[in-house]
């Protein structure tokens, strides 16, 4: 076992970019097209860094 601490690698750009897209289309202009969509933004809190991070889940409704 080693003392060190695990380190990370950073994010690529193209990677970042694209986790962040459907957040940005739900928040951004597109907002009005996909109001809609049965999506939930679920956002939690980092235990460890405190930031907060968004995920969008889409889910169906029963009894419709």
């Amino acid at each position: 076992m080693t003392d060190s601490p695990a380190t990370r690698r950073p994010r690529s750009t193209s990677r970042s970019l694209f986790q962040r897209l459907p957040l940005l289309m739900y928040r951004g202009p597109m907002a009005n097209v996909l109001h809609r969509r049965y999506v939930l933004l679920l956002t939690t809190v980092g235990r460890r860094s405190g930031q907060p991070r968004t995920v969008p889940l889409t889910y169906m409704p029963l009894g419709e």
